[in-house]
């Protein structure tokens, strides 16, 4: 590592971008004022040689460092000076890869560093897993290691150290020798990691912009070591990346068309038989049936992928990821040194919600032997026959997303219920379960069984390719109601299936179950809905830029639709977002998030404004380069509410199913004034 420092000589250092009010309490102590560049390194590529910089955002230094003198073995170099998210990409022009020193000079003020040597070739065409850690048991580092070799493929790891200071670095590569791992480094990066955001140590929705360290990492990996990898898996070490058939990670991104993959994971809770320390991974095989998600981890082909602008903690900027799930990763909770928060305490089984994780539970004993596996007393086995003969016979059988994302993957079962009084179950991932009420969202393009009844969902794209072949075999019992006009042509025109004209998203009809109070005094009637793929584009900062408030689409169902019901006018990027503040009378605006290869991402949008007055929709189009700059309030100013086409009514009595007196009361519903918005207190 060659980093470059700013000395106390120099003029201007950098300037923490958090406003003070929304700052921990050692939050200057652990902000980066001075490290201008952590690596520099030769990269050969389209721009020519080049020196590449890598370090923490420029920031105020920006103006500073563009007027400075940049030199590579004493000779000036062109400076291409460029902010990334929370890092930089910045180069210099070389005449010839190879130079040994680098300066830069401003006035008086000089700094300097060595170049170091390329690490490409130690990598090439290797299929590699990449992460940070810092004093991490070092066993723990030694399963992670063997159980991804030994389960994907993985012949390399690079493993960035950041201050451990319980052991050296050379025992962390001695704890990486297992058996296929070919090649090992372990870089030392002895900077700040940098103030969280978000809601830890006391914030609330503080923003996410000055812990530069772990962007950094990812950058300085890619450019230094990882552009000629066969493939690259980003896993922390209390992460373990589990298939769920027999493709591995390395074989789904090979067979993707985007050189990209990404797959979202589980918690795994700290229940556990054994008292030994530490824990191991066998140890914890036991979740929370009740919790969402973890958010999404990655794996991508860096030599099909160059153009990529940023790879990032969830996601790569500029690709096109294709999801997956035929893989998940799981994330131990009790695999911790608890730098962050203390997760790691020991939490009593509970019935009601715990469940063991049979395929965790088979791939650590394919690993380490069916002996390192203990079972948890008390954790409630799922017999899927017996649920079923004991299942009450009201309860109607459902189809939706099996792990929650964001609030609309819940919609469906929780509308069903308030309009039914009957309980939903799921059916999703049991093909030989026959009819079941397929409801909201884009759920018909991967229909995985015929014979299901279809209200109100849609197509997620056009379709064509694998997706009509798919659906070819997949006719359904019966279709009651559609999403919108482009689904209905779509399986018209291409399967010749029998679709009604009666159409509109189910969640429409959400002000008849739930009537929103008050919005809370203090907050904002602007808000800002950002789907789970966008929140590393339109960030909590912008947000807070602009006065608004943004709405946790993670959080329960009814919660979620109360915030939006509350608003005076919504900026929403998330379809659900902008339906639910139709359904209230908010008027809206649609964020375009432009370039970032979606499938099918206009496809749903457009499917869902045949039920309005489509010349009345106002749109706002950005790209993941331009969403930085945006004005969220100026956005906002341009919101409409569309005349409605939609009528309940008819997507009501389409339902097969008895209702709710009090819900047929409800009908139909008044709209909400939207004036204040528009024209000011």
């Amino acid at each position: 590592m060659s980093p470059l420092r700013l000395s106390e000589a120099w003029p201007v250092h950098r300037e923490p971008p958090r406003p003070p009010e929304l700052r921990q309490s050692d939050y200057l102590d652990k902000f980066d004022h001075d490290t201008l560049v952590y690596d520099a390194f030769p990269v050969t590529g389209p721009a020519g040689d080049t020196v590449r910089l890598i370090g923490p955002p420029l920031l105020n230094l920006a103006t500073s460092m563009a007027e400075s003198v940049w030199r590579l073995d004493g000779m000036e170099a062109t400076a291409h000076l460029h902010d990334l998210n929370r890092t930089q990409g910045s180069w210099l022009s070389a005449t010839a890869v190879g130079g040994e020193t680098l300066s830069v000079t401003s006035g008086e003020a000089s700094c300097s560093a060595v170049v170091s040597e390329s690490g490409v070739d130690w990598f090439r065409d290797r299929s590699v897993l990449v992460t940070k850690s810092k004093d991490n048991d070092l066993r723990w580092i030694t399963d992670w290691a063997r159980f991804h070799a030994a389960t994907q493929g993985v012949d390399a790891v690079l493993l960035y150290d950041n201050g451990s200071g319980d052991y050296r670095p050379e025992d962390v590569l001695a704890a990486l020798d297992v058996p296929g791992i070919e090649v090992a480094v372990v870089v030392s990066w002895p900077f700040k990691f940098g103030p969280q955001g978000g809601n830890w140590e006391g914030l609330s929705d503080a923003p996410w912009d000055s812990d530069f360290c772990e962007y950094g990492i990812l950058e300085h990996a890619r450019h230094r070591f990882l552009s000629a990898a066969a493939g690259v898996l980003n896993h922390d070490i209390d992460e373990l990346a589990i298939s769920e058939d027999d493709a591995g990670a390395f074989d789904l991104l090979a067979a993707s068309d985007s050189g990209a993959i990404r797959y979202r994971g589980r918690w795994i809770d700290t229940p556990r038989a054994t008292t030994t320390q530490p824990p191991r991974f066998t140890d914890f095989t036991v979740y929370d049936s009740t919790q969402p998600p973890t958010t999404h981890k990655w794996a991508i082909d860096p030599r099909r992928t160059p153009d990529a602008v940023q790879w990032k903690t969830h996601s790569v900027r500029g690709v096109s990821m294709t999801s997956t799930d035929r893989i998940r990763h799981r994330h131990f909770t009790g695999i911790t040194s608890n730098w962050k928060y203390a997760r790691a305490a020991d939490r009593a089984v509970l019935s009601s919600i715990h469940r063991n994780d049979d395929r965790l539970r088979d791939a650590l004993a394919g690993v380490f032997g069916a002996g390192s596996i203990h079972p948890v007393a008390g954790v409630h086995v799922v017999d899927r026959e017996a649920a079923h003969s004991n299942r009450q016979p009201t309860a109607i059988a459902g189809y939706w997303p099996g792990e929650r994302t964001d609030f609309g993957d819940q919609l469906g079962p929780w509308l069903l219920g308030e309009m039914t009084g009957r309980p939903s179950y799921n059916t999703i991932g049991h093909p030989d379960d026959g009819d079941a009420l397929m409801t909201i969202g884009s759920l018909v393009t991967d229909m995985e069984r015929p014979g299901m009844t279809i209200w109100g969902s849609g197509l997620r794209a056009p379709l064509r390719g694998a997706a009509l072949e798919r659906l070819r075999d997949r006719k359904p019992r019966e279709i009651r109601a559609v999403r919108g006009v482009r689904t209905r042509n779509q399986l018209i025109k291409h399967l010749g299936w029998d679709v009604p004209e009666v159409f509109g998203d189910p969640a429409l009809l959400m002000p008849y179950v739930l009537r929103p109070g008050e919005r809370p005094s203090g907050r904002s009637g602007l808000s800002v809905v950002v789907d789970q793929s966008h929140t590393d584009i339109v960030t909590e900062s912008l947000i807070a830029r602009a006065g608004g408030h943004r709405v946790d689409v993670q959080r329960p169902t009814e919660e979620v639709v109360e915030e939006i019901a509350q608003s005076e006018v919504v900026v929403s990027t998330s379809l659900h977002g902008l339906i639910i503040a139709q359904a209230y009378g908010i008027p809206w605006v649609w964020l375009r998030i432009d370039g970032t290869g979606v499938v099918g991402y206009r496809f749903r949008f457009s499917d869902f404004f045949t039920t309005l007055e489509k010349s009345e929709v106002v749109s706002v189009a950005t790209t993941v380069e331009t969403a930085p700059s945006l004005d969220l309030a100026q956005v906002a100013s341009s919101a409409s509410l569309p005349g409605s086409k939609f009528d309940p009514r008819a997507l009501v009595d389409a339902l097969p199913y008895d209702l709710r007196d009090d819900f047929l009361r409800r009908l139909p519903r008044p709209r909400r004034s939207w004036v204040r918005w528009l024209s000011g207190p």
